[in-house]
């Protein structure tokens, strides 16, 4: 792995749709519909959180809430935010199933960043065979038919390529769950999400028309058989009810290119070249949050889960460790 360094690099803000993270850090990032007075106030914190430190590959002596890395290959980040949390072997274990959740909700190319990078994905599958897992499964219930999103999200061959199965969303496969007791209890979902030793959620980072964006929660909605129950007035609940009551082992947010407005389907784009890693499902959708300068209170899930307690919404208390290679 490369040496991470501890500066930031910062630009000015070119004319074509993309830019680094430290420029769209201190001016807020554009096509967010953050005022900018309330950027300014939120927002201040968002330095603090990505001050970066160094520390060794593996575990840091003190563990952070939730890993960050930068840098130019969504490939490498992935991989090393992974072992900067520990490692896969933390999550996978010998001749073991593995399910990766990643968003492939609609039939569009990666650049459009509507769906997970796929090569966040292939990092994900290669760690999890060398971890010792002797099956890999990739699966999501996209909006529309499976097939066309499947494979213009380039998650197909990709996922194939590094030996895993995609798995066709079955409505034969939907099996009740308990969801801890909750509103949803009974609810079914599909089954290989719930027969598996480990589950891996893998968003991506984007905006979304009815929820401000589309974070870690909100990914959950492909393991379940009637999405569409997510997008009513309730929705902020009942997001927050489907992440407390089914919760993945770890979740990796592919933060890589982000599309800054117009989401969740298509919409202008930023580099942000980052990839989030947590077991603390709160925690790293609070954090990819600030990092555009959207407050948890402005996303109903998030706002929801901070009234249920169900983890620190407060950014600036969430313990961070970021690093750039």
């Amino acid at each position: 792995m490369k040496e991470y360094k501890t500066e930031h690099r910062t630009g000015e803000m070119p004319d074509h749709e993309t830019a680094d993270i430290g420029t769209a850090r201190s001016a807020g990032v554009p096509g967010v519909q953050v005022p900018r007075r309330e950027f300014l106030r939120w927002g201040a914190a968002v330095p603090a959180l990505f001050a970066f430190s160094r520390f060794g590959q593996g575990q840091s002596a003190d563990p952070a809430d939730v890993v960050v890395v930068e840098g130019p290959s969504p490939y490498d980040i992935t991989k090393a935010a992974v072992s900067q949390l520990g490692g896969m072997g933390k999550f996978v274990t010998r001749q073991s199933v593995v399910l990766i959740k990643p968003n492939i909700a609609f039939p569009k190319a990666p650049k459009v960043a509507a769906t997970t990078n796929p090569d966040v994905v292939r990092a994900l599958i290669e760690l999890a065979f060398e971890a010792g897992a002797k099956t890999v499964r990739v699966m999501d219930n996209p909006v529309a038919y499976f097939k066309p999103a499947y494979e213009q999200s380039g998650i197909q061959a990709c996922a194939l390529a590094a030996g895993a199965e995609m798995v066709e969303p079955d409505l034969k496969h939907l099996v009740p769950h308990e969801f801890g007791g909750g509103t949803l209890k009974g609810f079914r979902v599909f089954r290989e999400c719930v027969e598996v030793d480990t589950f891996i959620n893998v968003p991506i980072l984007k905006t979304h028309s009815m929820t401000k964006l589309t974070l870690g929660m909100k990914n959950l909605m492909g393991i379940v058989e009637h999405r569409e129950i997510f997008h009513g007035s309730d929705k902020g609940d009942r997001i927050s009810e489907l992440a407390r009551g089914f919760v993945p082992h770890l979740n990796v947010m592919d933060a890589w290119r982000f599309m800054r407005s117009g989401g969740p389907v298509s919409g202008p784009t930023i580099e942000l070249k980052r990839v989030l890693v947590s077991t603390k499902l709160t925690e790293l959708d609070v954090t990819a949050a600030a990092m555009v300068g959207v407050r948890p209170t402005e996303i109903p899930y998030l706002d929801s889960a901070g009234r249920k307690k169900m983890g620190e919404v407060d950014a600036k208390k969430v313990k961070v460790a970021a690093f750039a290679m």
